[in-house]
């Protein structure tokens, strides 16, 4: 009587913990990274040129070898931000704009055997760093216009995590010509992933099979 009490303790307490992993929710996320270079010209066109080094939740993953990223961007207007207080840095934010004509992308991936990835036009885009300094991001929202990807990205967001000019930034920094380095990666919409509740109640009917197996014994 104490072993079946036991059996039906321990069996419980596995359901316990299936039925928590079935409630949980698990989300995988598509990611591209890049790293290459980033240019502004001096007049109006901001230039990105990189190469795909890893990706996330992209499966098949597509061949990273000899890919090539390139983005281009109009340059729109220049916005002197202020801390708020004496004390706090100001940044220097440049807005931009994608191509007026619809038919051509601001954005082309392309894998190591030329398959056309992801095209996109660009929602917004900005460059920000704070003043005196060269290290800054790139922030901006694509719709994916085509490439085998576009499922995975069809409103995606570009997310440059580090950026090295050789200029500083400062308010008049558009007013010349400047270049850097630029490493981060862009993101499709999070998606819901199944496994765990499969697995769950897998779980669930091995412990009901074992229970039913000691209960017979």
């Amino acid at each position: 009587m104490k072993d079946s009490r036991k059996n039906m303790k321990d069996f419980m307490k596995g359901v316990f913990i299936a039925l928590t992993m079935t409630a949980s929710s698990a989300y995988a996320v598509p990611t591209l990274y890049f790293d290459g270079a980033i240019n502004f010209d001096g007049s109006d066109k901001l230039l990105v040129t990189a190469a795909l080094t890893e990706t996330t939740d992209v499966n098949p993953a597509p061949e990273l070898f000899g890919s090539t990223m390139i983005f281009s961007a109009n340059f729109d207007s220049v916005e002197s931000l202020s801390g708020g207080c004496f004390f706090c840095v100001t940044s220097t934010k440049g807005n931009f704009n994608g191509a007026t004509d619809a038919l051509i992308n601001d954005l082309e991936i392309f894998d190591g055997n030329s398959n056309t990835l992801l095209t996109a036009k660009f929602q917004s885009l900005s460059l920000e760093g704070a003043n005196l300094g060269t290290k800054g991001e790139v922030v901006g929202l694509l719709n994916a216009t085509g490439g085998s990807l576009q499922y995975l990205f069809g409103s995606g967001e570009l997310f440059a995590l580090q950026l090295g000019l050789n200029t500083v930034f400062s308010d008049n920094m558009y007013g010349s010509s400047f270049a850097g380095r630029v490493d981060g990666n862009i993101q499709g919409s999070s998606v819901s992933v199944p496994e765990p509740s499969s697995l769950a109640l897998l779980c669930i009917g091995l412990l009901i099979a074992g229970f039913a197996r000691k209960s017979t014994v």
